[in-house]
């Protein structure tokens, strides 16, 4: 839902214009949140996956997704809810995004056990 949600208006950004009255580089520029927000979690997202766990960096990632998807419905009042549910999406991202790695890395051992016939 997460990457879905991040490419939401690019395939229509002049409608978007002339809908909300705002400029198309803004709709366009919307999708570099995600990047922005990538590069500065992406680390600390990992740190919070090892200090506590792959549970509560799911949950983390997914109140983000949540309360971005619904700031993003907010979209008749103001466009700038749509902004901010972009950058809490945009947040949730890697911590959604590194989890897979953190559960393949508890899940097999790093030593493997070798079965000898």
């Amino acid at each position: 839902m997460n990457g879905a949600a991040w490419l939401t208006f690019a395939a229509f950004p002049s409608v978007i214009e002339n809908s909300y009255e705002i400029n198309e580089h803004l709709v366009n520029t919307m999708s570099y949140a995600y990047f922005v927000t990538f590069l500065l979690l992406n680390f600390p997202s990992t740190t919070i996956y090892d200090r506590y766990g792959l549970k509560t960096g799911i949950i983390i990632g997914t109140l983000f997704n949540l309360i971005g998807a619904g700031l993003k419905t907010l979209i008749n009042s103001s466009f700038y809810f749509v902004i901010a549910g972009q950058i809490c999406l945009g947040i949730a991202q890697p911590f959604l995004d590194n989890a897979p790695v953190v559960l393949s890395a508890q899940w097999f051992p790093r030593h493997p056990v070798l079965f000898l016939p």
